[in-house]
């Protein structure tokens, strides 16, 4: 549940964050501004990831607090286990880098708030399927898959951030989009 809050709540600010701005003519003055293609995205980007990530570690704290209260030590010292705390404080905001970035070039890409939250959600499904099938026990989470999925969704941010730099046309969207 914790690697799913921030993969989910941020792929819809996301996805309506350019296209839902351009619907509402919002948009081109915020493109003719002096500010590059990255800051305008980061700002975005940033705007969508943080209550996510926000969320997501004030309902893991309340979870930690009441995991504490209601159970033995033994399963608090499994809910507090560094791999979980990696997967929540590292992985979590990662996943929702990744989440935000699919959503951005979508929604740089079509015309209806609409069907770029569907399109970012539908490219979200393989996330979701892997934290279920851990989830249902199909595959169980261990330190070292929770320190590779780290590393894989850092490679993967870096390289999204980059591409969802390269196909945001600023000028396609002022000149042309409709």
């Amino acid at each position: 549940m914790f690697m799913i809050l921030p993969v989910m709540i941020p792929v819809t600010i996301a996805a309506y964050s350019i296209v839902g701005e351009k619907t509402t003519r919002s948009l081109e003055p915020l493109l003719a501004t002096p500010i590059t293609t990255t800051e305008l995205l980061l700002g975005k980007g940033i705007a969508a990831v943080l209550p996510a990530v926000v969320v997501t570690w004030i309902s893991f704290g309340i979870y930690i607090i009441a995991v504490r209260l209601m159970t033995n030590p033994t399963v608090f010292a499994q809910v507090v286990a560094p791999m979980w705390l990696l997967a929540v404080f590292v992985v979590g905001p990662l996943l929702a880098v990744l989440a935000v970035c699919a959503a951005m070039m979508i929604s740089s890409r079509v015309t209806d708030p609409r069907t770029a939250e569907q399109l970012a959600g539908a490219v979200m499904m393989p996330i979701i399927l892997l934290l279920l099938g851990q989830s249902f026990g199909i595959f169980l989470l261990s330190s070292e898959l929770v320190l590779v999925a780290a590393v894989v969704v850092l490679l993967l941010d870096v390289v999204l951030i980059y591409l969802t730099v390269q196909m945001f046309a600023r000028e396609t969207i002022l000149t042309r989009w409709k």
